[in-house]
């Protein structure tokens, strides 16, 4: 784990050697999440193949008067996936270089699959902190979207004929 206290932080390439679990009937000695600091403001976590077989990525980004969490894993179990640990440690530690009164958390999320969903539970009741559904109208709703904007509304698509394979002859062609 990189530590974010004196860290001197390398954007090119990550510089992290991301974890797959173990083969099976081996003991996996992984951590059930792995850390990475980015920078100063961003971690990047990714949850053990060996505790869920999607292994998904998360994000936990730290801002002035709160941190968003992107996404909680795949598996529910503080015991087996304590992601809430994790990030309580993770908060911490940017808290002990950035000190403030009060500091907040936002949990949001890329989508719904349950792959990145299942460790809600573990900050629900957590002080501090806001869990926002996963699902387009709770997300909207709180973040005071009111109408979707022009580049997101659904397009017509036009199509072209495939070219002729007669009319086009000539080298590269068959």
């Amino acid at each position: 784990m990189r530590s974010l206290s004196g860290q001197k932080f390398d954007r090119e390439p990550l510089g992290v050697t991301w974890i797959h679990g173990s083969p099976p009937g081996e003991r996996n000695e992984g951590p059930a999440v792995q850390v990475h600091w980015h920078d100063e403001h961003t971690v990047l976590l990714r949850q053990n193949k060996a505790v869920h077989y999607e292994a998904p990525f998360f994000y936990l980004l730290f801002g002035a008067r709160r941190a968003v969490l992107i996404d909680t894993g795949a598996t529910p179990a503080p015991g087996r996936f304590p992601v809430r640990q994790v990030v309580d440690a993770l908060i911490g530690e940017w808290l002990a270089v950035h000190p403030r009164d009060g500091y907040e958390l936002l949990v949001l999320h890329s989508h719904s699959h349950d792959d990145h969903v299942a460790g809600d539970g573990q900050f629900r009741g957590r002080r501090g902190t806001v869990v926002v559904g996963a699902d387009r109208d709770a997300a909207w709703g709180y973040l005071g979207f009111t109408e979707q904007p022009e580049s997101m509304r659904p397009r017509r698509l036009g199509t072209m004929p495939p070219p002729s394979r007669t009319t086009t002859r000539g080298p590269g062609f068959s």
